[in-house]
């Protein structure tokens, strides 16, 4: 039963994912018609409400069908990060994954991107731009899973933990779409260096979102699916 009742809210978050998909978002400079959505918000607020399974399920599917209905182009190829951010905070936010402490995956992921990122030529040539990314990284290995009483804290307690696992959480999948980014154009490390106070901005704004919705919605949605307390 409870499997079944997480299954279907799933599908309706993934439905609202999709449909919010339409919002406005940042534009992705040098791809034409393409942009970073502001839905974005949702992957680590799914990863949270239903766990690394269902929240990296409901964040790829609403984030794959909202890309396909509003006419696909390179963002399609950016749906990788609606899976990883959730599945980064489910991590940070649960405290055992497959018998493994969550922030120990999450971390390993972030670690693994950006070594990535300097295994690529461009990165070479930038290594300062993934300072935001190694300040994230270092925040889950110094907080881990301090965050874990988050549902039993007042509001003013939830912001400090919400920034947290907003922040490291969209910072990885931001590292995961340069990556992407790379792969699929030629590029300079000047034209990275020059977007990082642009990807600053945009990583904030989804973070202070993120962070909205938990404070203002976590306990209630914990109220209405008590089963997902533990999920």
């Amino acid at each position: 039963m409870m499997k079944t009742k997480t299954l279907a809210l799933s599908t309706i978050l993934a439905a609202l994912y999709a449909a919010c998909s339409f919002l406005p978002g940042f534009p992705v400079i040098g791809v034409s018609g393409s942009k970073i959505d502001i839905v974005r918000a949702f992957d680590i607020f799914y990863g949270i409400i239903l766990g690394p399974f269902y929240g990296p399920l409901a964040a790829f599917l609403g984030s794959f069908t909202g890309k396909f209905l509003s006419g696909g182009g390179f963002s399609i190829f950016l749906t990788p990060l609606a899976p990883i951010t959730a599945f980064v905070a489910a991590g940070l936010y649960h405290e055992k994954i497959f018998g493994i402490k969550g922030w120990i995956l999450s971390s390993s992921i972030s670690t693994i991107l950006i070594i990535g990122w300097f295994f690529t030529e461009v990165g070479r040539g930038a290594p300062f731009y993934p300072i935001p990314h190694i300040i994230g990284l270092i925040m889950m290995i110094l907080f881990k899973n301090r965050n874990l009483m988050l549902f039993n804290s007042n509001k003013s307690e939830m912001i400090p933990s919400a920034i947290y696992i907003s922040l490291s959480s969209t910072l990885t999948g931001h590292m995961l779409g340069n990556l992407i980014f790379l792969a699929f154009f030629d590029t300079t490390s000047t034209f990275f260096m020059g977007l990082l106070p642009i990807s600053i901005i945009e990583r904030s704004v989804i973070t202070i979102i993120t962070t909205i919705l938990i404070v203002s919605s976590l306990r209630t949605i914990y109220k209405l699916y008590p089963e997902l307390v533990n999920n």
